[in-house]
């Protein structure tokens, strides 16, 4: 065997391990790239204004905002507030130039119902979209709030939003559909007429805010928030073209 023979064997474990751990990666992050660099549950509500998806990680954060021009982030409670996790993410937000709005529903998507009116308040409002929101997972709580955007806003039937929410993994939570089923109605006349929906948490008999669990309040600019008051939409049979797309 010649010289440049055996030098090619010595390296065909090396070139062997190499092509593996290439492709690992690929398989690891398909598409637009695994939620290190995308985030987990990715999806289109309206395209140019409206975004949801799970909670991000800093890489991926960047690269939605500069991908879709994101000019508010709504967090529907991903962090505990006082961790670091939930510091960086507030820090990122303002070094992006972004305003964030973190709320302090539960992670089955219990809570308090005002917290889901205002955050579809500041969705709908051009003067904030593109608008981006999440939460941990981006099932539950994400997906009680856009389910409840579908049928306020886009006409939807609840069954139809209701069933938009397996889309993006919402399985097992037996607390999401009585949530949506049980605030649909006080939802909807907040949200267009204004007000607020009477709670208290020790009177909610739904999953963990039954149970008095908390998750922290309100943090971002909600001091002298201004919103224009949103336009009447007609309930129709069901949703006219692809519910949302997967991807960055």
């Amino acid at each position: 065997m010649t010289q440049p023979a055996r030098s090619w064997m010595k390296r065909l474990p090396v070139l062997a391990f190499l092509a593996l751990l290439l492709a690992a990666f690929l398989w690891y992050v398909p598409g637009d790239g695994h939620e290190l660099f995308w985030p987990k549950r990715w999806g289109v509500v309206q395209e140019g204004a409206i975004y949801r998806s799970g909670e991000p990680t800093p890489s991926a954060t960047r690269r939605v905002v500069a991908r879709h021009g994101i000019r508010t982030i709504i967090d529907l409670g991903a962090h505990t507030p006082g961790t670091p996790e939930e510091t960086t993410a507030a820090a990122l937000a303002e070094e992006l130039g972004v305003k964030r709005y973190r709320f302090g529903l539960i992670g089955d998507a219990t809570g308090d119902p005002n917290d889901y009116v205002l955050a579809l308040r500041i969705m709908n409002d051009p003067a904030h979209q593109p608008v981006w929101v999440h939460c941990a997972a981006g099932s539950e709580r994400t997906g009680c709030l856009v389910a409840l955007h579908r049928v306020i806003n886009d006409g939807w039937t609840p069954d139809d939003a209701y069933a938009e929410t397996h889309r993006y993994d919402h399985r097992k939570n037996p607390y999401l559909k009585p949530m949506f089923e049980q605030w649909l109605p006080d939802v909807r006349t907040v949200y267009l007429q204004g007000g607020q929906i009477p709670y208290e948490q020790a009177r909610d008999a739904i999953g963990g805010a039954g149970k008095m669990e908390t998750n922290g309040g309100r943090m971002g600019p909600f001091e002298g928030l201004r919103l224009p008051p949103p336009p009447l939409i007609e309930l129709h049979a069901g949703p006219e073209t692809e519910p949302a797309s997967e991807g960055g």
